[in-house]
């Protein structure tokens, strides 16, 4: 399962100080202890699943290894569902059932749904995402104060943070688990976003021109940036895409990254190399 000798480099006598920051996603778990008092404290793992056995039993067993019987100053969770809806700040305050109802209007409920939401306050906005009410409650055992993020929250937070450079309006997006995340900006105001479920780069190509020209973007003025895990589809996903839009760009977040990594930072997902980059208190 995981690198015993890479675990072994760890010192949980100070696990209290440490930030652990799992990813939990359906074709594999994986996370990270961050000792942010260490140039070389940032320690990743994958975590194989059983795809015999249920998604929960899978969580069950991996907070059951050493490495979770520690106590951290923080946990983070990134819940990879791509189901999310951005509402007001405002919206069904307090209201768990309001927020749920609003949910499963844009989305099918799944089995044992429980909405949770993240607070974007920069553009005003709650991003009401879903996650299973078992692995919730499991993970609230293992720390009662665990963190819970939408990967299209982190994303957003992190796009969100360059589109407000210059005066262009700007798209960006990102692939993710067979999902193509898409947002788009006016000068730092969120304008849309949505995710698409895609096989190939002529899917992700429809849906990013699709978005341009809804959004009535300008072909010669503004910008489209996009990740290299959405380049990695195909070798001329971009030659396709400038063919419709003069300026794209391929983003290279590992940069800022890797000042906390010293890894392989491009086999990392990116909403979870987002929860260190930025401060989600």
């Amino acid at each position: 399962m995981l690198d015993k000798a890479a675990v072994g480099k760890i010192d949980f006598s100070k696990s209290n100080l440490y930030t652990l920051s799992i990813r939990l996603s359906a074709d594999g778990f994986s996370f990270f202890i961050h000792d942010p008092f260490s140039a070389s404290g940032l320690h990743y793992f994958t975590y194989p699943i059983d795809s015999s056995v249920p998604f929960l039993a899978n969580v069950r067993e991996m907070l059951m290894g050493d490495v979770f019987r520690h106590v951290y100053k923080r946990v983070n969770v990134v819940y990879a569902d791509s189901r999310f809806t951005c509402v007001p700040n405002g919206f069904g305050a307090g209201e768990e059932d309001g927020c749920r109802a609003f949910f499963h209007y844009n989305h099918k409920a799944k089995e044992n749904d429980l909405v949770l939401c993240n607070e974007w306050g920069k553009g005003n906005l709650k991003i009401l995402f879903a996650v299973d009410r078992f692995v919730w409650d499991l993970l609230s055992r293992f720390n009662p104060d665990v963190h819970a993020y939408s990967p299209a929250y982190l994303l957003l937070a992190y796009f969100g943070n360059k589109a407000s450079w210059g005066n262009t309006r700007k798209m960006f997006a990102c692939m993710e688990d067979g999902f193509l995340y898409v947002f788009c900006f006016e000068r730092g105001h969120l304008l849309f976003a949505n995710s698409f479920a895609v096989q190939d780069a002529s899917d992700a190509a429809y849906y990013l021109l699709y978005a341009w020209k809804q959004q009535g973007y300008a072909q010669e003025r503004d910008e489209l940036h996009v990740t290299e895990s959405l380049v990695s589809l195909s070798g001329n996903l971009l030659d396709e895409l400038r063919a419709f839009v003069h300026h794209v760009f391929v983003m290279n977040p590992d940069s800022e990254f890797c000042r906390l990594f010293a890894g392989d930072a491009a086999a990392v997902p990116f909403d979870l190399q987002s929860v260190l980059l930025f401060d989600f208190k």
